[in-house]
């Protein structure tokens, strides 16, 4: 809008115009990031080249972008643009056009804060002088290239990027040829040397400019090379069509050697993600790619990223052949909220659609602007190796099939879900229609250790492919799937490939020697003659049984319906045409990869591999035409529907009962790119979808389940009968995901790290073994909570995760999501085996060690506790605790439980009730030889306990000791002599402190005290730790009943004799309630923490 004086908001746009009164300008307020245009009118076809110069004002916090664009032989080019805050005041810039140049516009965006931006002095000349393009010197200086590198700050904005110039001669001045670097997605410069005859040794002279622009797809390429005449420059040019890169595969870059043609941000050094270099904003608010040839097929974009601190990061791709709004976003993330999460990288995976020729990396806000990074950028292949689920859609009902499992389920109208003998639900009852139904609906029985590899639903039943190759068929007429469901009759040892289920009772079926035949009832007997020498790949029943069949040599056969209802009832299989009298379907060219039949409503379809999908009547013999999806490509077809090659979803038909997804009832008959897809929620794209003529179901890429259409008989799954889709706010984030049960993939399994010949015993790449292969985990959604749970697996400490470790073969698990309690990988939740979509590429990896904590908490484990004993027991790689308190509760325990290091776990000892009774701060000791612990005193309350009682771990039997025991006691120590067998106990609190020192040995079943002179004064909860080499005891510490101390004693048992040590300082400070433990190959005591005064240590 024109305006004079400032704009509206503060902290963004001029204050006044900079020459006159009034400019133009874009109000950002509640106008975020939206595109706004300034167009020029059409002027007329001008042979000469023009010049237009303009003066800009962006300011602001959050600004956003703004192009300069010519409407240049039938589609727009940009000539100049510009991102992110240029500071409070106003910028000259200037660009040369295209003789066809027609029209021009102006193109802002607005960011997510203070973005209003203006213009100003807008002029357009045919003279190059009067668009004000200014000489100006040239620095010369070092380059990474051969040669000297050329660069100038000061130079008027002809491009998006700034100018660097190669000095490619070693010629003097006069005759050198200089190149400028190629925009992604702006200009060439031809530069001309002025001055004859003059030696440069610093500046290289006073230098001219030109610019030239270039058309997508294709860019024009302009070189000028000066020839120096007496007294006058004439410049020769010569052009030449290309690409910047040959391939999307091309943008691939880590940016250890240089930018990779990439474009607009900095090359930065240090705190890589990879290596040593990455790219970092540092105030450029976007960073181009080169462009590369359209590609009919998607593929994935891998890197590293640094989001920056506030603002967002984005991804945006560039369609081909796009005239306006052409940059779409492909990926987003928030900001972080303070400095130090925002130096994290973290990895992420975006699919590129089909025919994008060129991406962007954005930065919004001015934080973002100066700390997004990335780095490591790698595009593969997207991979589709098996679908997580598979759904089939059928008059009033949908199944699902969870690939990883061979579960199905179907919800809807009831008689036909297959529940009956075995379920909570009855055989004729509704599921889905009522709340909870979803959450508890089981999977169908179809006999003992059968799975499914196929579902297909028709209008009144089932067909499903088991795991054996058998068939079963349920619903109407069909009975009821179970073990008393008969499997279908194939022909001798025939196996099944492929089922699929029709109208009025028909299956056919696609035999393993690639013979179709067809039957009604679960009665297959009716094979189909396909022609002269051929076989059948795939086959699709649709509406009456319409039949499609894909032969071996590429093409596609369409049959009639198999059924027609007449006066006289259902006529099935009558007059059908057969063999070579059926003629194939006019395709055109294209190899096909899938077909889809259709109904009395909706075509048939062909998909072929570049994408397109040709469709055909039903019913008829036409040929078949190209659906048309605007810019965009197939990746499946169903009735009315089509998954798209960016994952988003259009249907197409009659929009009375909400199919359409498009919040409203109106058709919908143009899948163009003015239809917009269905919100299927923030963020969420489909993975597969499947459809019926009145509702549609949609796999997404979170693996949940989304329905919408006609609602009767529940077969939406939302617990109601209500229609979804045709009225507004129903879709996106309102539909929630149906409640079904989650496929249980939870099993032990065997893992190693696999390193690459570089790493070391404790990093490498997590594998595991699955049905006797050797396969890699993928590291989406890998983390650090996985890396630990994997570490603590392999019996090390620690678990550092990290991304893309090298190549894999097989890739077994996807998307693992530890807890982090867990004890086997297998345990934690994951996708399901071979259900993923990732590169070789992607194999997760970690990093263990030897010396770390690691949580080895589990869900099942002893409840909380204190002053409790424990012992290890070496031959079992295994930890007891026995008994203890919870002190806050008044809460004594006498349970026994066993920890294995090994299986990760925690185990419950079921021992006679005749036990010790509950009490705390006993003492024990492991008898290694006869596999026993020997408990000792205690308290409960203030009762003190000097009994002896002794724990067989090899009988699970309890045994109190009748030899005559020291005094009752508590927060003594006891420590095991394992070559006399014997128990020392020392001191502890009964009536009174003690400072006694008592033996137990084992085999004589017998007490003695040990009497000594000189000996350690009074005291309990003090730390004793036995010396096997010398024979003796060492005592620290304790409590003596006026406060702690920090006198260490040692007891030597040959002589019996007590002496106090007084090491080198420094020691440790006063303190008791500590532990302590002995290094037998360093000799060492080791003590940790305590209570000094009533402070921990």
């Amino acid at each position: 809008m024109r305006r004079a004086g400032s704009t509206p908001s503060s902290g963004t746009g001029p204050s006044a115009a900079f020459q006159g009164s009034y400019y133009m300008y874009v109000e950002a307020s509640g106008n975020q990031y939206e595109e706004f245009v300034l167009q020029s009118p059409v002027f007329p076809k001008d042979d000469n080249t023009g010049y237009i110069s303009f003066l800009y004002h962006m300011y602001g916090t959050g600004m956003g972008s703004l192009w300069l664009q010519a409407w240049v032989g039938g589609t727009w080019t940009t000539v100049w643009s510009k991102s992110g805050n240029q500071g409070e005041t106003w910028h000259f810039a200037a660009a040369a056009l295209d003789k066809n140049a027609r029209v021009l516009r102006f193109l802002g965006m607005t960011g997510g804060g203070k973005s209003d931006m203006a213009l100003d002095a807008i002029k357009w000349s045919e003279d190059e002088s009067d668009a004000t393009l200014p000489r100006i010197y040239l620095r010369s200086g070092p380059c990474e290239v051969d040669g000297f590198c050329l660069q100038n700050p000061s130079f008027p904005e002809l491009g998006p990027a700034d100018l660097e110039c190669e000095f490619t001669s070693s010629a003097p001045m006069h005759t050198t040829h200089f190149e400028a670097a190629v925009p992604a997605f702006g200009s060439v410069l031809m530069y001309r040397s002025d001055g004859e005859g003059e030696e440069h040794s610093g500046l290289p002279g006073e230098v001219g400019c030109k610019l030239s622009t270039y058309q997508n797809p294709i860019m024009r390429a302009e070189v000028g090379e000066t020839k120096r005449t007496r007294g006058k420059d004439t410049p020769t040019e010569h052009t030449s069509d290309c690409w910047p890169v040959p391939s999307i595969v091309n943008v691939t870059c880590d940016f250890e050697q240089d930018e990779c043609s990439w474009q607009g941000w900095q090359r930065s050094q240090g705190n890589a993600k990879t290596g040593e270099w990455y790219m970092t904003s540092n105030g450029e608010g976007i960073l181009l790619s080169p462009l590369f040839p359209a590609e009919p097929h998607s593929k994935v974009l891998l890197f590293s990223y640094r989001s920056g601190q506030g603002g967002q990061l984005q991804l945006r791709g560039r369609s081909s052949g796009c005239t306006f709004n052409c940059w779409t976003k492909l990926w987003e993330v928030k900001g972080a909220q303070d400095e130090t999460q925002a130096d994290i990288w973290h990895e992420a995976k975006v699919v590129i659609p089909a025919y994008v020729v060129g991406l962007q990396f954005m930065a919004v806000g001015d934080a973002a602007t100066t700390s997004a990074a990335v780095d490591h950028l790698l595009v593969v292949e997207f991979v589709d190796s098996n679908h997580f689920a598979e759904l089939s859609l059928a008059g009033a009902r949908s199944c699902i099939l969870h690939k990883s499992t061979g579960e199905v389920r179907c919800w809807g109208e009831g008689g036909l879900l297959g529940q009956g003998f075995f379920s909570e639900f009855s055989s004729d009852e509704d599921i889905g229609d009522s709340p909870l139904e979803m959450r508890n609906l089981p999977s169908i029985d179809f006999g003992s250790g059968r799975t499914v590899r196929q579902v297909s639903a028709g209008n009144t039943h089932t067909a499903v492919l088991l795991d054996d190759g058998t068939v079963k068929t349920f619903g109407y007429d069909h009975g009821t799937a179970q073990n008393r469901l008969p499997l279908v009759d194939l022909g001798h040892n025939r196996k099944a490939l492929e089922v699929a289920a029709g109208n009025m009772g028909v299956t056919c079926i696609l035999l393993d020697d690639y013979i179709v035949k067809c039957g009604r009832n679960g009665i297959i007997d009716v094979p189909l003659d396909l022609g002269t020498g051929r076989t059948a790949r795939q086959i699709s029943l649709g509406h009456h049984s319409h039949l499609c069949v894909l032969l071996d040599d590429g093409t596609v056969k369409s049959w009639p319906p198999l059924c027609k209802e007449t006066w006289s009832g259902e006529a099935c299989f009558q007059d059908m045409p057969s063999g070579d009298t059926v003629p194939t379907v006019d395709l055109g060219i294209g190899t096909v990869r899938e077909i889809h039949c259709g109904t009395h409503s909706f075509p048939s379809c062909a998909l072929t591999d570049d994408g397109r999908a040709m469709c055909w009547a039903a019913e008829a013999d036409s040929a078949a035409t190209q659906l048309g999806v605007g810019s965009r490509t197939v990746r499946q077809t169903t009735t009315g529907c089509v998954l798209l090659d960016d994952f988003s979803v259009k249907c197409y038909g009659e929009g009375a009962v909400g199919t359409l997804g498009q919040g409203n009832t109106a058709d919908v008959s143009d899948l163009g790119d003015s239809l917009p897809p269905i919100d299927l929620g923030t963020g969420r794209t489909a993975r597969r979808i499947a459809s019926s003529e009145e509702h549609v179901c949609a796999v997404l890429d979170d693996d949940s389940i989304k329905c919408w259409g006609f609602g009767t008989r529940g077969r939406l799954g939302q617990g109601n009968t209500l229609t979804i889709g045709d009225d507004p706010n129903e879709m996106g984030d309102s539909l929630p995901p149906i409640d079904l049960q989650s496929p249980i993939t939870e099993a032990s399994v065997q893992v190693r790290l696999h390193g690459d010949g570089r790493s070391s015993a404790l990093r490498g790449q997590v594998q595991v073994l699955y049905e006797g292969v050797w396969g890699a985990v993928c590291d989406d959604g890998w983390d650090d909570v996985d890396a630990r749970v994997l570490c603590r697996q392999l019996g090390l400490a620690g678990g550092k995760s990290i991304s893309r470790f090298g190549e894999s073969g097989r890739m077994w698990m996807h998307r693992v999501a530890c807890f982090g309690h867990e004890t086997n990988l297998g345990h934690c939740p994951f996708r399901g085996w071979d259900v993923h979509e990732c590169d070789k590429s992607e194999a997760a990896g970690v990093e263990c060690e030897f010396d770390a904590w690691s949580d080895f908490s589990t869900s099942v484990s002893p409840a909380s506790r204190t002053r409790h004993a424990a012992a290890w027991l070496t031959s079992r790689q295994s930890m007891l605790v026995y008994a203890g308190e919870a002190s806050a509760h008044f809460n004594f325990f006498e349970d026994v439980w066993l920890y294995g290091l090994l299986s990760q776990s925690w185990t419950q000892l079921a021992l006679p009730a005749s036990g010790p009774s509950s009490r705390a701060g006993h003492s024990s000791v492991w008898d290694e030889a006869d596999e026993e612990l020997l408990i000792f005193g205690g308290q409960y309350g203030t009762d003190v306990y000097g009994d002896l009682w002794i724990l067989s771990l090899r009988n699970s039997t309890w045994t109190r000791s009748n030899a005559a025991s020291p005094q009752g006691r508590a927060g003594h120590s006891a420590t095991w002599q394992p070559f006399q067998r014997a128990m020392l106990v020392f001191a502890g609190q009964g009536s009174f402190l003690l400072n006694d020192l008592w033996m137990y040995r084992a085999e004589a079943q017998t007490w003695k005290q040990l009497h000594s002179s000189g000996g350690p004064a009074p005291r309990s909860r003090h730390s004793a730790v036995w010396d096997q080499a010398t024979e003796a005891m060492l005592v620290f510490g304790g409590w003596a009943g006026s406060g702690p101390l920090a006198d260490l004693w040692h007891f030597d048992s040959w002589r019996q004799i007590w002496s106090q040590l007084n090491p080198l300082s420094p020691r440790p400070s006063l303190r008791y309630g500590h532990v302590a433990a002995w290094d037998d190959t360093s000799m060492s005591m080791l003590v940790h923490g305590g209570v000094q005064q009533q402070q921990a240590q």
